[in-house]
């Protein structure tokens, strides 16, 4: 097992875990980047219209770590007309007269208990004041049904309250934003969070020192002007399998826009993910000091469409790397951009195809069958490689170029599967690979692994 995986293993294994001290204050020193939520008078968050646009297709494809199906008891029920609130201590089947409402049901959980969501449109929905006595609790949408929220906020993050710690949210849910700020072991599966391509400001924020955080299997998408509309800040944060586009923009440049902002961020897990159709940035890593233990495996992402500068720019590191790896990514018409030296402690830039822009040349870096187009730079190393970049493209199932459009309409995403006869098929390194590929298939099939995101059958 090489050490990035162990790192693998190892934050995953703590964001399990309850009570872990950690630090991620908001400090934001960029003038650009402005918490809206507190300042929403600001020049850089004024609304600048708005915009309607169709959500996308389902849930990403359910893999071996979706969410079981949703058991048909549970200690506790919500409902959109909540009754009396009562808890039974052996799971028992809906009863109208005895649900509760979001927040009565949790404070009147107790640990280890089921609460069973029943369909319908919710409104907004708040759940505070955490209770640290009661961990492990599961909020699930009961079998079959349909659960609507507009705001959701686990704890006030305007009044620095936090919500519920040590609980598990599991869809399906579809959100028009979702709030878990100041929160410790906090756990979203199946959920959808979209502001319908309408003026929404950072509707996704899970930051402001926050601990052991997971989401998996959701989207988050469909955003105008948020000024970042994936927020996360803390450590110990794990983001898996899931899709994350349309953060779109038509200030021409004024609000600073990227679908996901690592503020103040350590620790952290972020694999078999696709990102398309953002602004400035897929991913912005900006800390007040160092990045530090990061690893970036087994995902998708596509060109921003702000500008052509901005298209190169999938990632931009204006934080210096401390222990980061990007291993085995599929970069579409993107690349990577470094501002600093990493330290020491070094950077493993492995198995990756970048279409431009590639992060060759840094110091403490180790480099190795990274792949690119003729006449871009595949950073050298053993296995390093580069072909035609018509054959390149050729070898995905639907190559997306950049397109130019400014940000402010969505932009299609490829599918960068590769078909038979992609030169990046079995060219990885055979003794250093990760064990899944973006899709939860067992690597490698043939000579060695395939380089990028997905492996060939």
């Amino acid at each position: 097992m090489t050490k990035w995986m162990k790192l693998a293993s190892l934050v995953i294994a703590l964001a399990a875990l309850t009570g872990c001290d950690g630090s991620g204050e908001d400090t934001l020193g960029d003038s650009e980047l402005v918490d809206c939520r507190r300042r929403p008078t600001h020049p850089r968050c004024r609304d600048a219209g708005s915009s309607t646009q169709p959500d996308g297709g389902g849930l990403p494809p359910s893999d071996s770590g979706s969410p079981a199906p949703a058991p048909t008891v549970g200690n506790l029920w919500v409902s959109t007309t909540p009754g009396t609130c009562t808890r039974h201590a052996t799971p028992g089947p809906y009863v109208a007269s005895e649900a509760c409402s979001w927040n009565d049901a949790y404070q009147a959980s107790a640990t280890g208990d089921m609460i069973l969501v029943k369909g319908g449109s919710y409104g907004d929905v708040r759940i505070y004041p955490g209770r640290d006595e009661v961990t492990g609790v599961t909020f699930q949408t009961a079998s079959g049904e349909s659960v609507a929220v507009s705001e959701f906020n686990n704890g006030d993050y305007h009044w620095g309250v936090p919500g519920a710690s040590h609980v598990t949210f599991i869809g399906p849910v579809s959100a028009r934003t979702f709030y878990a700020d100041y929160t410790d072991g906090v756990t979203v599966d199946g959920w959808d969070v979209s502001c319908g391509g309408e003026v929404c400001t950072q509707p996704f924020h899970v930051a402001e020192g926050s601990h052991n955080f997971t989401l998996r299997n959701s989207r988050v998408h469909d955003a105008m002007n948020p000024n970042a509309m994936f927020v996360i800040g803390g450590d110990h944060f794990t983001i898996d399998h899931n899709e994350i586009y349309n953060d779109l923009n038509n200030t021409e440049g004024v609000i600073h826009d990227e679908c996901i902002r690592f503020q103040d961020l350590r620790d952290v897990v972020f694999t078999r993910n696709h990102v398309w159709s953002c602004n400035v940035m897929d991913i912005f890593v900006t800390n007040s000091t160092l990045s530090t233990n990061i690893l970036i495996e087994n995902n998708v992402f596509e060109a921003p469409t702000g500008s052509i500068a901005n298209s190169h720019n999938a990632i931009f590191f204006s934080a210096t790397p401390d222990n980061v790896a990007l291993r085995y990514n599929t970069f579409g018409s993107s690349g990577v951009t470094i501002t600093s030296d990493p330290t020491s402690r070094g950077m493993s830039i492995v198995g990756n195809y970048f279409a431009v822009n590639s992060p060759c040349g840094l110091p403490n870096t180790t480099y190795g069958y990274n792949a690119t187009p003729t006449g871009i730079s595949n950073c050298g190393g053993p296995g390093a490689v580069s072909f035609s970049e018509s054959v390149l493209n050729a070898g995905f199932v639907t190559f997306q170029p950049y397109t130019g459009n400014g940000g402010s309409t969505p932009q299609p995403p490829g599918d960068y599967h590769l078909v038979a006869g992609s030169p990046l098929i079995d060219v990885a390194n055979a003794a250093d690979y990760p064990a899944l590929d973006r899709d939860g298939t067992s690597r490698f099939v043939g000579r060695g692994p395939d380089v990028g995101a997905y492996e060939t059958r």
